[in-house]
């Protein structure tokens, strides 16, 4: 079974368009121009109790879609015909919700229900209220094939026109899908067809796509005998044009199931779906699968050479820094894109899948391209690229292959230099690796070749938004409450703590944790290769070390800054990792009155921290005895935290050790607190953290410095971890962050979300603006209060008028012409293929649609001849207030509709004391001649044209 119907929405810009009359005459006239079968359905029913649609048809009730998805909870194409109910013209209808709503009728349900409609209907019209950007009218747009947006011939309509387009075209449909249809053309006193051609190509860069002729006495009487025009009056000129779009959709259609595949609907008609169950249908799919791919990937190639030719993208990494040229370029690009996409991507009918394609040559253009998807991901904690083709991510500790892709080699090497050229550094053959730092300070490595045989590579190691703290660690099960208390303590006695461990153990995250219970009067220092420690301290210097220039001089490394760090007067310092010869000057600092600093190092274990400690100062040059050096390390370190990844993933503190003491030319240590591993179930690692009984040696410098320690959490026991043993605002504060986390894959911000802090400030920015409106009230009724008592005082003369005065309008603020900067994709872009028939030509207007196609014997059906209106009585009220007949009726031309009469402009010379108040005593129209003969003055003192004010007027 095949789908066959063409979806058409109706929809308006206002109330008031003839959009339901239009649609149900459309529907009738497509029955009888195609013979097949039309369903009608009704989303447009406002008011519950009016049932606009049913009293044009003529029907009392009846069913409603919301009750078929009630009744039918999987919609099966086979019976759901049956549920539609007929009408004597031969349409099935049906409307969308009746007034006992019950919101069962989601997105998703409507979107299944028009899919089983395409089964058993030619043709699909779905009429539907003022448009809005709600999820039931998109739900409904994205199974459609056209959108017929009704206008009407004046000024209010053109303007909601221009804003719902812009709307629709933010939301992503792509412009070929939209037709504006102008209902009443040619009405008495509108706007002639001229003038809403040059508004819609001017401003929409769209064109008519047809007319509907104005007749009053024919709508009138459909609508009184509830019954459609085409059926009973079918010569009258309203049923006349919308038999011509209805014949010519027909046409269309037919071309569309030709071999030729021509029309309208092959230009906007989504893709067919084919749900029968032939063995080859796997093969099928996959084949179109593989065919969209490669029509994509050659429309992003399209787009980015005409973006480089238009807007010289290649150069705006050199003024990206530049926030104001950032974000005019992006402006500029992003407005490109929905031109160039309007143009080349005919074939992309699918708005979400139109919307990504769309942001990711975006991301290609301005930004890191695809893996702006992957950094938007909080649930990422790792992005390894090892070419243009793979790319891995980690994700929960574990790393996958991801589906992304960069286009080619060349543009991968343009996003590395995207990211190391705003930190002043470059990367080419000369200087094939760098390290470099994401705006978030997301830590990057990249490598190219000649180095990198694969291609060029990139790793970026990425952080929480927000910094984590020892509730989310303890929630993770990646420590206890005793070893947060004992590091903490730790920390505020100024030991010297060593965090060591592997690639990707955690380190970094556990500094910034242990560094966050620095008392935040003190004065920290930190020193990076790459500038990643996220510390909560206002007194706080952050230091990074700078690599080597073309030339080979000009490096900084962290040697070199630790020395200048001990003439900074630093309280603490913390050097994000030691790697070589800094390792010595960091032992002399903390061995020189710099307690309480703290550093990393790679190592396998805590035997093997200080052998990697004893190399690391080698490293720097100096030739000390291995015992001097021993004695500089057990000197310095005072406690060493293991961290650890196994191998599900998880990350641990593996142990705390205590140094103890130097003896036989050794370092001797005991672990105080650890973890224990007694299994692996299901991939698993299973055991529990253990104090082992074992008290520190510094126990009464613990005292002696006041702190509150409980010794008991020494005592050899199992160590609860987990959320069972977090408080009730840790949960809170994680939920929040969860919230966060759901609400950015989401691609908004809950209120739940927001950090407590946050929404109490908010509260109290809430209760001051309350106070200062009742403040302000209060002053204004006192001054009431005071003009009141005066008789005669100038307040109380201008009291009321200033109450009704209207502020003066500035002209700079009003809506100009100029491209809107608006945020990405806001634009609304050229539709070079809005109205063209399959031969090229465009449908201009139903009269030209007559000269293409002879058989539409309509002679002019869209022009109201003066003779038109002979024979229709006006009513008496028109006849009493217009004796003489009903005044002429003043075209407006096109210039005036795009631009502002000098006249209206109230210059800033005029004040406002040249309005004269009410005098007592004097009637209302000498009141009225004096302010008239006051404004005419004001004109003349500056020089402004004076308007002819007749006798009638001033009296």
């Amino acid at each position: 079974m095949q789908q066959k119907a063409q979806v058409i929405s109706l929809t308006n810009v206002r109330g008031g368009c003839g959009q339901s009359t239009l649609s149900l005459n459309l529907a009738v006239s497509l029955k009888q121009e195609s013979k097949g079968n039309v369903a009608l359905i009704d989303f447009a029913n406002e008011d519950p109790y009016l049932q606009q649609m049913p009293k044009l048809l003529g029907i009392e009730g009846g069913r409603s879609l919301e009750q078929l998805v009630l009744q039918t909870p999987q919609i099966d194409p086979q019976i759901i015909r049956g549920f539609l109910p007929s009408h004597s013209s031969g349409i099935d209808f049906i409307i969308g919700a009746d007034y006992m709503s019950t919101g069962a009728l989601t997105p998703l349900k409507i979107g299944q229900v028009i899919d089983a409609l395409k089964y058993n209907y030619d043709y699909i019209l779905i009429n539907l209220r003022e448009f809005t950007s709600d999820d039931i009218s998109l739900s409904i747009f994205d199974n459609t094939q056209l959108i017929f947006f009704v206008i009407l011939p004046d000024l209010v309509s053109l303007f909601s026109t221009e804003r719902k387009y812009q709307i629709i075209t933010e939301c992503n449909y792509p412009p070929q899908m939209v037709k504006f249809v102008l209902n009443r053309a040619g009405v008495a006193g509108g706007l002639p067809e001229r003038d809403v051609r040059r508004f819609l190509t001017t401003k929409l860069q769209q064109d008519l796509f047809f007319m509907i002729a104005d007749d009053p006495e024919t709508v009138n009487s459909s609508i009184n005998r509830s019954e459609p025009a085409v059926n009973f009056l079918p010569r009258a000129e309203y049923s006349r044009t919308i038999r011509d779009l209805g014949r010519f959709l027909n046409d269309e259609n037919h071309k569309y199931y030709s071999e030729e595949r021509e029309g309208i609907f092959n230009i906007t008609g989504m893709p067919e779906h084919d749900f029968s169950d032939s063995d080859g249908d796997s093969e099928v799919s996959t084949a179109a699968e593989e065919s969209l791919e490669g029509q994509i990937l050659q429309l992003k190639k399209r787009v980015h050479q005409r973006l480089v030719s238009e807007l010289q993208t290649q150069n705006m990494d050199d003024t990206s820094n530049d926030p104001q040229v950032k974000q005019r370029l992006h402006t500029e690009v992003s407005e490109m894109i929905r031109k160039v996409m309007g143009e080349e991507a005919t074939f992309l009918t699918d708005r979400s899948l139109r919307k990504q394609v769309m942001e990711e040559i975006f991301y290609e253009a301005v930004g890191l391209g695809c893996l702006e998807k992957l950094l938007r991901d909080p649930d990422i904690t790792e992005i390894m690229v090892n070419n243009e083709n793979t790319i891995y991510v980690e994700k929960a500790g574990k790393i996958q292959l991801s589906d992304e892709k960069f286009l080619d080699r060349a543009q991968l090497l343009t996003i590395i230099e995207r990211i190391v050229a705003p930190l002043g550094r470059r990367i080419d053959e000369s200087q094939p690796l760098v390290d470099g730092r994401l705006e978030d300070g997301s830590r990057v490595n990249a490598i190219i070749p000649p180095l990198a045989l694969n291609g060029p590579t990139v790793t970026i190691r990425l952080f929480e938004e927000e910094r984590m703290t020892t509730a989310d660690l303890i929630n993770f099960g990646s420590l206890t409450r005793e070893m947060e208390v004992f590091l903490k303590t730790c920390v505020r006695i100024y030991k010297n703590i060593l965090i060591m461990g592997g690639t990707g153990s955690g380190k970094t995250t556990l500094l910034n944790m242990v560094a966050s219970f620095i008392p935040p009067e003190e004065r920290v220092l930190t020193i990076e290769d790459s500038a990643e420690l996220q510390l909560p301290h206002e007194h706080w210097v952050r230091l990074e070390s700078r690599p080597a220039n073309i030339e080979g001089g000009g490096a900084i490394p962290i040697q070199q800054l630790i020395i200048n760090a001990l003439r900074m007067r630093p309280d603490r310092i913390v050097v994000g990792e030691c790697r070589g010869g800094e390792a010595l000057d960091m032992l002399q600092a903390m061995n020189t009155g710099h307690d309480g600093s703290l550093t990393t190092i790679h190592a396998n274990s805590p035997q093997d921290a200080i052998g990697r400690l004893n190399t690391m100062v080698l490293m720097s040059g100096m030739e000390l005895p291995r015992q001097a050096i021993l004695e500089q390390i057990y000197g310095a370190i005072n406690i060493i935290v293991h961290a650890t990844r196994y191998s599900d993933g998880t990350r641990k503190i593996c142990s705390v050790t205590e140094v103890t003491g130097f003896e036989d030319g050794e370092i001797q240590m005991r672990e105080l607190m650890g973890f224990v591993q007694t299994g692996i179930v299901d991939g698993k690692i299973q055991g529990h953290f253990k104090a082992h009984g074992i008290l520190p040696q510094f126990a009464d410098e613990i005292k002696s410095h006041g702190e509150d320690l409980d010794f008991d959490i020494f005592k050899e026991h199992v160590m609860e971890t987990g959320p069972d043993v977090l408080t009730e605002e840790e949960r809170i504060e994680i939920q929040r962050k969860r919230d966060l986390k759901d609400a950015q894959k989401k691609g908004d911000t809950p209120k739940a979300a927001e950090k407590p802090s946050q929404q109490k400030k908010k509260e109290e920015e809430k209760v001051q603006q309350s106070i200062e409106i009742e403040t302000d009230e209060k002053d204004l009724a006192s001054a009431n209060m005071v003009s009141e008592e005066i008789p005669g005082s100038e307040a109380s003369q201008f009291s009321t008028q200033a109450a009704e005065m209207p502020e003066p309008v500035d002209i700079s603020t009003l809506p100009q012409d100029s491209p809107s900067q608006e945020p990405m994709f806001s634009a609304s872009p050229p539709d070079p293929f809005v109205g063209s028939s399959s031969d090229g030509v465009p449908l201009q207007s139903p009269s030209e649609v007559n000269s293409v196609h002879p058989e539409y014997s309509s002679p002019a059906p869209f022009v109201m001849s003066p003779d038109a209106t002979e024979g229709v009585q006006t009513p008496p009220q028109v006849e009493e207030s217009f004796p003489s007949g009903p005044p002429p009726v003043q075209q407006v031309e096109a210039e005036e509709l795009f631009s502002v009469p000098t006249s209206d402009v109230v210059p800033p010379s005029v004040q406002p004391e040249s309005i004269v108040p009410s005098q007592p005593g004097m009637s209302e129209a000498e009141n009225r001649l004096k302010e008239l003969m006051n404004q005419s003055a004001d004109k003349k003192q500056n020089n402004l044209p004076d308007n002819n004010v007749s006798a009638e007027e001033l009296l």
